[in-house]
């Protein structure tokens, strides 16, 4: 049965160009969004291509305790405590960061072609192809199972992907630049969530907040799906039988997810 404390509704949320400003990385209007999700006692579940690292200092910096889904889908982090459960839980579905690394390798020497990913650069760097600082661009680098890549040189991604297809990997186009990951992505581990909530008796109704083409899975994967809107106040162009788009550009767009969540999805 259900505890007392299990969660009516869940939100599982992209962080770059959703919740974060695409350029700043700052919640913005998000930030009172997120207080009001805490009040409402609706559990935040991460989902990006952001880090382990990265989305704990995040959580850290809103005063959240959310659930982790790292690197698209690589890497789920369920802190105890989480959705009103005592014991908490980590899983991992991603290839290891060197197995990627060298596969990538291999596919630009077969294309002649140049690229550049968080393993080539520096520190320093990273923080400067990102806006990032020091600190920051050093939790972005502790990857364990997914490559960024800032350049693609010599060759079209279709071609490039198709290589990296052969080699069981996906490459991805995120809110800034590509991901090169294994057979895993965003909608597979919240289904895992889910799973093992239901598991344990716990059933809430989904929701979940992006604004790019590697959400969709995440977003196929909830009952309420929300598209939020990208900085040239396009919407990616994802297509789902229930998807809300929003009007609002990311951190905008999800303070909206979540008036919207509060009204008609979590009741009175």
């Amino acid at each position: 049965m259900p505890t007392p404390e299990a969660p009516r509704v869940i939100l599982f949320t992209d962080l770059d160009g959703t919740l974060l400003d695409h350029d700043t990385y700052q919640p913005g209007p998000a930030t009172v969004a997120v207080e009001r999700l805490v009040r409402a006692e609706i559990p935040v579940v991460f989902c990006s291509a952001k880090t382990v690292a990265e989305q704990r200092a995040l959580a850290r910096a809103l005063g959240l305790h959310p659930g982790l889904i790292a690197e698209n889908g690589a890497a789920v982090s369920l802190p105890p405590g989480f959705a009103g459960l005592a014991s908490g839980v980590e899983r991992t579905f991603g290839l290891r960061y060197e197995e990627v690394r060298g596969a990538i390798a291999e596919v630009a020497e077969s294309l002649g072609c140049s690229v550049r990913g968080y393993g080539d650069m520096s520190r320093a760097e990273v923080a400067a192809v990102t806006g990032l600082d020091l600190d920051a661009a050093r939790r972005a680098m502790d990857r364990c199972c997914t490559e960024t890549l800032v350049e693609l040189v010599g060759a079209d991604p279709e071609s490039f992907a198709r290589s990296l297809e052969a080699r069981g990997l996906r490459l991805q186009r995120g809110a800034r630049f590509w991901t090169v990951q294994g057979p895993h992505d965003k909608g597979r581990a919240v289904r895992w969530v889910e799973t093992w909530l239901r598991d344990r008796g716990t059933t809430p109704t989904t929701c979940g907040v992006g604004d790019a083409d590697n959400d969709l899975e995440m977003l196929a994967a909830v009952d309420h799906p929300f598209l939020v809107r990208r900085p040239d106040g396009s919407w990616a162009d994802l297509r789902l039988p229930r998807l809300r788009r929003l009007s609002g550009i990311g951190p905008a767009g999800f303070a909206e997810a979540v008036e919207v969540i509060l009204a008609e999805v979590s009741g009175p």
